[in-house]
This record gives C-alpha cells, structure tokens and sequence, in this order.
C-alpha cells in the first residue's frame, strides 16, 4: 500500500492524502487505481461529482483524477493512443 500526496487546488481537503490498494498498469497516458477506502471527487472529464474506489490518473496527475466509466470511455475511443502521441 502507498499514499498519494496532493495539493488540494481543485479537490477537496479530503483528497490530500490517497491510500492506494492496488496499482493497475498503464494503458498509454492512463493508469487505474485502486484505494484503500471510498473517497468523493469530481471526474476531470464528465466533471460529475463520483464516490469511489477505483480512479484513474492522466499523465500521473493526481489533482485531475478521472472516474471508471470515462476511463473506460476513453480507452473504447482510442482516445488514449492520441494522447500519447501528443505527450
């Protein structure tokens, strides 16, 4: 298990420290994790409000975290292979 530190910029207070369960592997610009407890925050993407255990990070940014069903989408789309041509 690892903790994440974050500024608190765009998250709430709550959010400045992350226990991470479980890391999965990349997927291009993506990566999914799994915590430790269920944490509230609002998806970078839909900018829906999510209650969770599984995020996804962009480029390793843990202040823009990303929901599961976006995640999802975006790798459907193929979305993740032109990131990582642009990054």
């Amino acid at each position: 298990m690892s903790t994440v530190e974050m500024t608190t910029s765009n998250q709430d207070a709550k959010l400045s420290q992350l226990d991470v369960l479980k890391e999965y592997p990349s997927r291009g610009s993506l990566q999914q994790f799994r915590l430790v407890k269920v944490t509230t925050f609002t998806c970078n993407r839909c900018n829906k409000e999510k209650t969770s255990k599984l995020v996804a990070t962009e480029h390793g940014n843990w202040e823009n975290l990303m929901c599961n069903g976006c995640y999802g989408s975006v790798l459907k789309a193929g979305a993740t292979r032109r990131l990582v041509e642009m990054g």
